[in-house]
């Protein structure tokens, strides 16, 4: 498996900064596997898709600012900070990881 297939640019403009003031007015995508079919609805329409079996899994992980963008030797760099190691100290993702060296 290649890395880089799962590289993709999403346009800031798409990237929810704060949450709708409607709360039930958020977007939901339905994907019907049995189908093969993709459904473009709403939160509020919940209590209709959902059948007696099916189950939710909810996410209540808190988001921060992890992306640092800046240069690397004169050149665009990306670090995504990834999990803390230590105080002071995380493991990261780097993109270009080609040019990344220790001390750079």
């Amino acid at each position: 498996m290649n890395i880089e297939e799962f590289n993709y640019q999403l346009p800031s403009e798409l990237i929810a900064q704060e949450p709708l003031k409607a709360r039930e007015e958020a977007r939901l995508m339905v994907v019907d596997r049995k189908n093969q079919t993709v459904e473009h609805r709403t939160i509020k329409e919940l209590p209709l898709i959902l059948n007696a079996n099916d189950v939710l899994v909810f996410n209540d992980t808190q988001v921060f600012p992890a992306r640092l963008n800046g240069e690397i030797e004169s050149k665009p760099a990306e670090i995504l900070l990834h999990s803390p190691v230590m105080e002071d100290t995380w493991e990261c993702l780097v993109k270009p990881g080609k040019r990344f060296v220790l001390g750079a």
